[in-house]
């Protein structure tokens, strides 16, 4: 449940093959603990989702959006949580 911001380097392709010469990516935010203790993932399967959309309506800039949540069902009774963060 911790999320951090990182850079995504231009793609090079390397002809030998070399690791040594693909960027690398670098952290622009580090990372933050943004959900802990919110699901049990002994008793609850936990559902994630990330989508990256252009700006919406009145949006100035693109946006990155990150959700997680779980669904449990039993004895007639049901129970949904879902988290979103937009960046």
């Amino acid at each position: 449940m911790y999320v951090s911001e990182i850079s995504i380097p231009v793609q090079v392709i390397s002809p030998t093959k070399n690791p040594g010469d693909l960027n690398t990516a670098t952290t622009l935010q580090e990372f933050h603990d943004v959900g802990s203790g919110l699901f049990d993932p002994l008793v609850e399967i936990i559902r994630v989702g990330m989508e990256y959309l252009p700006a919406q309506g009145d949006q100035t800039s693109d946006k990155l959006y990150f959700a997680w949540g779980t669904a449990f069902s039993g004895g007639g009774n049901t129970r949904v949580y879902a988290i979103a963060y937009v960046v």
